[in-house]
């Protein structure tokens, strides 16, 4: 509103940039803080929000996985490590029947082990004959 005695011609430019100035602003706002933890505080958020609006494109675009398929997978790899473990005892039992030190003993150990982990990394159902049960079976 105009002030006392001023008319509307000289008001109204002085309107327009009073409210060119206390417009919103698109886009996100620049980080004006004098507090560092506020701006690290609030670019954390803002990327936050960005991969969660990354997440729900690609979840639209059926790029994500459901979360009962990958809790199935993983629970399925769950079981070949059970499955790989529960092997082991039989396999050391027949290189270490006669072994002649500790220091062998843990060196069969730690091949083993190596061995058991690095076929589950590849993929592979580890099964060198001494399996049982269902881990034998798939």
């Amino acid at each position: 509103m105009p002030a006392d005695g001023e008319s509307i011609e000289t008001w109204a430019p002085r309107a327009k940039a009073w409210i060119a100035d206390h417009r919103k602003k698109s886009g996100p706002k620049p980080l004006e803080s004098k507090d560092p933890k506020a701006d690290a505080a609030l670019l954390r958020w803002r990327t936050a929000r960005a991969k969660l609006a990354e997440l729900q494109l690609e979840r639209e675009r059926a790029k994500v996985h459901s979360r009962e398929e990958c809790e199935r997978a993983a629970i399925a790899r769950l079981q070949e490590l059970q499955a790989a473990f529960a092997r082991l005892p039989a396999k050391l039992g027949r290189r270490l029947m006669h072994a002649p030190s500790p220091d062998f003993i843990q060196q069969v150990v730690e091949e083993e082990l190596r061995h058991a982990f690095e076929s589950l990394a590849r993929g592979e159902v580890v099964d060198d004959g001494g399996g049982q049960g269902e881990a034998a079976a798939g």
